[in-house]
């Protein structure tokens, strides 16, 4: 017996989640001054999968309700209270507590995310930017947000959350760079070694024994970034139809 399902195509929006996200869910937080179960824990899924379990343990520790826990965000009018009304959930973290109140709030917060922190490091002195993504405070976090807020403004670019995604992608496009010229260098080499770092998770030594001190390829910075992505860092991401977040 076929199974009856009353307006199949509607389950379109969970393929397509962060547009999902970043209208309908922000729009009925907006109107409705809470969010959903459905809603909430779409935003954790999009934003790191291998915590839902974690963070539904914490919920039903709390004794709140999603509906009650985000109602107090909305009616609390300080930033920093409203990120640890959700920091102080057992299993959520800043950059899923940013996820949060960045489709809630998306002209006040911004995701805290590893791939923005290394694409602002690499614009302005890294120096001057002391932001550990492996080691998140809520003034980290807030530094952070007015390091991207110095980007919105001087690039021009709308709203928090385009620069969010000009960032991310900006890191994006740095990695691919770094593994086609790796490619190359590989080809013009001849080497077919992965290297001699011993680093097993180094992708950025990929294929090319390289010992050159001032290579801008190999640095133990791109291996650090490489082994936060394949280690788990703060922020993950499954949902392989949309940005991803790790």
């Amino acid at each position: 017996m076929q199974k009856t399902i009353e307006n199949l195509n509607t389950y379109e929006q969970y393929y397509s989640l962060e547009e999902y996200l970043f209208n309908e869910i922000s729009e009925n937080f907006k109107s409705n001054k809470s969010l959903t179960e459905q809603e909430f824990f779409s935003i954790i899924i999009w934003k790191s999968n291998r915590s839902k379990t974690k963070v539904l343990k914490g919920i039903l520790k709390s004794k709140k309700s999603i509906e009650e826990l985000t109602n107090d965000i909305f009616k609390t009018k300080d930033d920093k209270e409203r990120l640890a009304l959700l920091t102080d959930i057992d299993g959520i973290g800043i950059p899923i507590a940013s996820a949060v109140l960045s489709v809630c709030f998306p002209k006040d917060f911004t995701i805290a995310d590893y791939r923005a922190v290394d694409s602002i490091k690499d614009i302005y002195n890294e120096e001057e930017i002391k932001i550990n993504p492996d080691n998140w405070t809520p003034e980290k976090y807030f530094e952070y947000r007015g390091w991207c807020l110095a980007i919105q403004k001087q690039f021009n670019l709308g709203t928090l959350r385009e620069t969010d995604k000009v960032l991310w992608g900006y890191s994006f496009y740095r990695d691919l760079q770094n593994l086609v010229d790796s490619l190359k260098n590989t080809k013009n080499s001849g080497s077919t070694k992965i290297c001699l770092c011993d680093e097993p998770l180094c992708a950025k030594c990929l294929a090319v024994n390289c010992t050159d001190e001032n290579c801008i390829t190999h640095t133990q910075e791109n291996k650090d970034r490489w082994k936060r992505r394949h280690e788990g860092g703060n922020a993950d991401n499954s949902v392989v139809h949309n940005q991803s977040r790790t």
